[in-house]
């Protein structure tokens, strides 16, 4: 399936938005190359929003995730009295992690999840 010019347009957005940081320089690149200033504006302020809302959901499912660990080991250590002494910490400071990560999510740069 081909690129269309829109696709092509909101691929260069993200690399400008990852070079630059700044979303005010990448609205004045595409005013420059003859797009209307308020249509260049919208146009980054989806792409930083979509960005941001991609990398707020992986830490969100991330922090899910690690927090279901912790409760499945906190119900361990409870019900039997066994205490993992690595996991447990481990699997809370992943959470915290991901829970900070979350809060403080741009959308200037697309962070990758781990898909091998």
């Amino acid at each position: 399936m081909p690129l269309t010019e829109l696709d092509r347009t909101v691929l260069e957005v993200r690399e400008l938005l990852v070079t630059t940081q700044d979303r005010d320089k990448v609205v004045r690149v595409l005013k420059n190359r003859g797009m209307d200033e308020a249509e260049a504006a919208a146009l980054v302020l989806a792409v930083y929003k979509q960005n941001r809302w991609e990398n707020r959901k992986l830490s969100l499912f991330a922090a899910i995730g690690s927090g279901a660990i912790v409760a499945v080991l906190l119900v361990v250590w409870f019900t039997t009295g066994r205490l993992f002494y690595v996991w447990l910490p481990l699997a809370a400071l992943a959470c915290l992690w991901s829970t900070i990560k979350c809060c403080t999510a741009t959308g200037y740069q697309l962070e990758e999840a781990d898909d091998d």
